[in-house]
């Protein structure tokens, strides 16, 4: 089967509601969210939490509409808790490794994706190209799988997603950040959300989406697919199509197997998604 990409598409309430719920979650977990890009500002370190919640939920979302059998249960955990990984599907544990481009039009062409890279963090023996081949739920499982996919994170300048909140909840949230203590007992949801609220004029948070940014399912890595990725530096793709800031491991997405291969059936009745051509 020739290389095929998947391009999700929701309807506008049920996206923002995924939208809603991943800023939530990236507003209660910040302080126990490992800061991986090395972000100063709060306000983008929580975007960037948000972000990579999106891309997990619309994923999971389009597994319901068409019968993916993926379980997310044992995955989850309160957010003061690492997860552990995104979904199990079959007998492997799986990671969303979805990157946000710059771009113009709703989509690129096929080959824009296919000559994408494939990234999994490598910035020492701790990160998560180390901790590939250690499964989680073992004996359930028995190897970890990587999902790539792309969304369009700019427009020129102007991002996809904007978070609003007052300065009073910055600081707020600045000061949970700074004093959190690892074995210090985490704060309730109930306290988070009703300081968040008072410090927000009656409104826990507000957003704005310039466009609805669509998911690329792009390729997997599997067990097999480990020996051929290579070590890559901080670097500009694809003339500034993005930009990573952190080392990683990397291969290009036309040498791993697409999604479809797992399911095939998809290729004949598919809901809320299409083949990319």
């Amino acid at each position: 089967m020739k290389h095929t990409l998947i391009r999700i598409q929701i309807e506008n309430n049920i996206y923002d509601r995924l939208v809603t719920d991943s800023i939530k979650y990236a507003l209660l977990s910040l302080s126990y969210t490992i800061n991986r890009m090395k972000l100063r500002d709060i306000r983008s370190r929580i975007t960037n939490i948000a972000k990579g919640k999106i891309s997990e939920k619309i994923f999971l979302h389009f597994c319901e509409q068409n019968e993916i059998p993926v379980q997310t249960e044992k995955c989850q955990t309160p957010f003061y808790l690492p997860d552990k990984k995104d979904f199990i599907m079959g007998r492997e544990e799986w990671d969303i490794k979805n990157n946000f481009l710059r771009h113009t039009g709703p989509i690129l062409s096929m080959d824009n994706y296919l000559n994408l890279p494939a990234l999994i963090p490598n910035r020492g023996e701790w990160d998560q190209w180390t901790k590939k081949d250690i499964c989680l739920h073992t004996p359930e499982t028995e190897s970890v799988c990587y999902l790539f996919s792309f969304m369009k994170g700019w427009e020129g300048r102007v991002p996809f997603l904007s978070i609003e909140l007052t300065d009073n909840q910055i600081s707020f949230i600045s000061e949970l950040a700074t004093h959190r203590k690892n074995k210090e007992t985490p704060y309730t949801e109930d306290w988070f959300w009703t300081k968040m609220t008072t410090f927000g004029d009656g409104n826990p948070f507000n957003y704005h989406l310039n466009f609805h940014s669509e998911l690329i399912l792009c390729g997997v890595a599997q067990k097999r697919d480990f020996i051929h990725f290579k070590k890559l530096i901080p670097q500009n793709f694809q003339n500034g199509l993005f930009q990573t800031r952190i080392n990683n491991m990397g291969l290009e997405i036309k040498n791993l197997s697409s999604f479809l291969t797992f399911y095939p059936r998809l290729a004949e009745k598919m809901d809320c998604g299409i083949i990319l051509d």
